[in-house]
């Protein structure tokens, strides 16, 4: 888990019971962050955190890192089978408040700037500035988690990057308490660079935002120079660090993202549609979508679920990328076709390996099982088999719209049924040998029939037949873009 949130860490040594003791908060966060792969378990410590966020924060006006960690892991682990999608954005305020609160994002010269200030600060005793590795990171944690809202799921402003955040990076890259830490600095720097492409090259509404006095082109190319000499800039363990790697290949993805509009109507504002310029930024995003699904589908199936919000959502996202490149069309480039595009990454055979992972690790979990299984182990088995349906409808309806071009008159219903009784089939008799599943299941889309067989719940793919299907799915597993 610190691998994929490296902004918290956790002192080797630490005993559970001084940790839940100096670190209440934060203790909640981190057994509801591994309870993902148990739905109930993780909603019923999610209620804790919310609960103690309200009374210690919001009530008591308590103001201290172990707050403000605490929120920060849980936003990471934020899952939306178990939450309200609303709260990320309140979350993340409080969050970026506590920063505030704390002044952790302020300089020596803020206070000095009116007398009363500089009176409240003596008076409190209150120090600016991250004094602290862990402050450093918190701050560092907060800032990034603004950006990754801002630029993948489009929701609120990041925070500006200021001296105190710069001076943190840097701090962490001279003297690192962990190994991790200089993945935070360089995972840091790669996300404020795709937030300034975003920034630059915001594509909204089908228009490219961007200086009328510059060629988009040239944005391209300044940001291309950024994105290698970062690469090159790491070091031979950075250089195997599978977190540093996709953000870069993230940023790729969205600075190439932009060759997906193509406005032959107006060409003097859309330079990037020229033949030539047009088809190597295909594909230039066809590659680096490639490189970050790749990574994606090389982590083991058994650990999908525990996954972070933000991989989730990027992953996603990347998928929909796929499937716009897949089916792009466009005069200045004729020769880019659905073929061409199968044949160096095919999204059916991604989704057929994505839906097999959770296969695998559901047949490993009932092979786990003993007679008389508490539900939990059950409840985790099921959740696996949700996934992996939920994959094989989408490779269906992606092969059927590869085959005929659209996804006008795909069957829906029929295919619901045929899922729903390869369901039936494959696991009838199984949860037999184990304890049913509880009633509280039925909203994770397992309904117990009167024979004591399962099905599933047939409103699982509701609302999920037009081609919006993948912000539709991406609700599932985070909040992401247009949504």
């Amino acid at each position: 888990m610190t691998n994929q949130f490296p902004f918290v860490v956790i002192p080797p040594g630490t005993t559970a019971s001084n940790f839940r003791r100096d670190l209440p908060l934060l203790y909640r966060a981190v057994i509801m962050a591994t309870s993902s792969d148990y739905p109930s378990r993780q909603a019923f410590y999610e209620k804790q955190i919310v609960e103690f966020v309200t009374d210690h924060l919001l009530i008591r006006s308590h103001k201290n890192l172990d707050l403000l960690q605490g929120i920060l892991l849980f936003i990471t682990w934020y899952k939306r089978n178990t939450m309200v999608v609303t709260q990320l954005n309140n979350l993340l305020q409080l969050a970026i408040a506590l920063i505030d609160d704390l002044y952790l994002n302020r300089s020596p010269t803020w206070f000095h700037k009116s007398k009363v200030l500089l009176a409240l600060a003596c008076s409190r005793s209150v120090k600016y500035g991250p004094k602290t590795m862990d402050e450093r990171r918190a701050l560092l944690g907060c800032f990034y988690l603004s950006s990754v809202a801002a630029t993948s799921f489009q929701r609120l402003d990041s925070m500006r990057l200021t001296r105190q955040i710069e001076e943190s990076c840097q701090a962490l890259l001279e003297k690192p308490e962990y190994p991790t830490d200089l993945q935070v600095a360089y995972v840091v720097k790669a996300q404020y660079l795709t937030d300034r492409i975003a920034q630059n090259i915001h594509i909204n509404e089908g228009n490219i935002v961007h200086s009328p006095k510059t060629p988009i082109e040239m944005h391209i190319k300044a940001f291309q120079s950024e994105i290698f000499a970062m690469r090159e800039s790491l070091s031979p363990s950075l250089r195997l660090n599978t977190s540093v790697l996709m953000h870069l290949d993230f940023a790729s993805m969205r600075l190439y993202e932009v060759a997906l509009l193509d406005n032959p109507q107006n060409p003097t504002t859309n330079p990037i549609a020229t033949d030539p310029a047009h088809l190597e930024n295909l594909y230039s995003l066809l590659l680096s979508t490639k490189s970050f699904i790749t990574a994606t589908l090389a982590t083991p199936g058994a650990t999908y679920l525990s996954l972070s919000y933000i991989a989730w959502t990027q992953f996603t996202y990347s998928v929909a990328v796929l499937d716009r490149l897949t089916f792009f069309k466009s005069p200045s480039c004729p020769s880019w076709d659905v073929p061409f595009v199968r044949s160096v990454i095919d999204l059916s055979t991604v989704l057929s390996t994505f839906a097999g992972r959770f296969e695998q690790a559901r047949e490993h979990t009932c092979s786990q099982m003993m007679p008389g299984e508490n539900s939990l182990r059950v409840e985790q088995a099921n959740l696996y088999n949700r996934y992996a349906l939920r994959t094989q409808m989408v490779r269906e309806w992606f092969e059927h719209k590869a085959k005929f071009g659209n996804s006008a008159n795909w069957d829906w219903e029929q295919a619901k049924v045929r899922l729903i009784n390869a369901f039936e089939g494959k696991n009838k008799g199984m949860e037999q040998e184990h304890t049913p599943i509880p009633p509280t299941m039925a909203g994770y889309d397992i309904v117990e029939l009167k024979d004591g067989n399962m099905q599933l719940d047939p409103s699982l793919f509701d609302g999920l037949n037009d081609d919006s299907f993948w912000l539709n799915l991406l609700g599932e597993w985070g909040d992401g873009p247009g949504v």
